[in-house]
């Protein structure tokens, strides 16, 4: 396997992994926050409270995801 396209995979790869994370350690932030303060009076659920508060964090993770995809897309396309 080349370099390239070694590269390419890990990149995409590591994306992916980012953005799961990312998404997760928002959602155990807004699932300790809902839990532990007023906010479960003010929501129906944790997951309701996430939704509401975390458009900034789920953006930023999915853009991570693109330009890491992009990346690791050209790569492979390189490699060819």
């Amino acid at each position: 396997m080349n370099g390239k396209k070694l590269a390419g995979i890990i990149c995409i790869v590591l994306g992916i992994a980012l953005c799961a994370g990312l998404i997760a350690f928002q959602y155990n932030h807004c699932v300790d926050m809902w839990s532990n303060t007023h906010k479960g009076q003010e929501y129906a659920s944790a997951l309701d409270y996430f939704w509401e508060v975390s458009n900034g964090a789920i953006f930023i993770s999915v853009v991570i995801l693109v330009i890491s995809a992009v990346a690791g897309a050209s790569l492979l396309r390189q490699s060819e």
